[in-house]
């Protein structure tokens, strides 16, 4: 059965979306765009606050992915590729060459925020094997 996942990663007013599909073996990118979390000539609320600012845009993402009801899996801001490495039983070298090779694939642009945002996919691909959905619970 081919799955599919997609992550965010949190920036200042938007969001890095990227979606994997297949599996740990294969994934491959099937969409990555940047969300805007902010209306249009909308700028961030805090100024030198970007602790705070971090923080929010990563609540209103948590708030709306439970509020579509999917399952949500979380990984530290400063250290994602490394948790994630860990979470998938693998090397953070070999975590870091499947990420760009799956950004080869994809092309541009395929910078640090979608390889953090892939490296969570590949968790919730890995960690979504053989459960049918469910509730949103913060890890």
């Amino acid at each position: 059965m081919n799955r599919a996942a997609l992550a965010f990663k949190p920036r200042t007013g938007r969001a890095v979306l990227v979606m994997l599909a297949g599996d740990l073996h294969e994934p491959r990118v099937i969409e990555r765009f940047e969300v805007r979390l902010l209306p249009p000539g909308e700028f961030a609320p805090y100024v030198r606050m970007h602790k705070a600012e971090g923080e929010l845009f990563r609540d209103v993402l948590v708030k709306g992915v439970c509020a579509c009801g999917f399952e949500l899996t979380t990984l530290p801001d400063k250290t994602a590729i490394d948790a994630a490495a860990k979470r998938l039983g693998v090397t953070r070298a070999r975590l870091d060459a499947e990420l760009t090779a799956l950004g080869k694939k994809a092309g541009p642009p395929w910078g640090k925020y979608q390889k953090e945002a892939a490296a969570a996919a590949l968790v919730v691909l890995k960690e979504a094997k053989g459960k049918a959905g469910g509730a949103c619970r913060p890890d």
